[in-house]
């Protein structure tokens, strides 16, 4: 990879610098929330950030189980600006980004498929029009046909 930055835990670590970047705006109350959480464990926040990932993952219905690993160090910087892609961004420059950071143009699609029940309103007040946080109760227009609207075959239905 040529550039820093990732979910190496730094948007914990630099808050007052990470959460104001354009494509992080609306996390700072989830971020605020896991601080006092990190603090009170004798994990680092890149540790926290890849733990939750593996758990909230192994939890969906017919997802993988993964390995977690402890002992990633402590960022030492923030994560520079621009290393998300933004909606607005073109096709070209967020497979370019990405694939500077490992994933395939398959792989980006399952993720973004993934993040389209995440609201980015506050980034792209056009975006998750039908996907506003916390769902209750998905519409059934969307085609799923699935009875529990957090599982891995809601992503395969509505996006594969």
């Amino acid at each position: 990879m040529s550039s820093g930055g990732g979910a190496d835990g730094s948007i914990i670590i630099f808050n007052d610098t990470e959460v104001n970047y354009h494509a992080n705006k609306g996390i700072n109350k989830i971020v605020n929330k896991q601080k006092p959480y990190i603090a009170r464990h004798t994990l680092t926040p890149g540790d926290f950030v890849q733990f939750a990932g593996a758990v909230g993952l192994s939890n969906c219905p017919g997802s993988p189980q993964l390995k977690f690993f402890l002992g990633r160090p402590n960022a030492t910087a923030p994560a520079p600006d621009l290393m998300v892609p933004e909606p607005s961004d073109t096709v070209t420059s967020i497979l370019s980004r990405m694939a500077d950071a490992g994933f395939t143009p398959r792989e980006l699609v399952a993720l973004l498929a993934s993040h389209s029940v995440a609201a980015a309103d506050l980034v792209d007040p056009t975006a998750s029009v039908l996907y506003k946080f916390p769902i209750p109760n998905i519409s059934d227009e969307i085609n799923d046909t699935t009875s529990d609207p957090w599982n891995s075959l809601r992503f395969y239905t509505l996006h594969f």
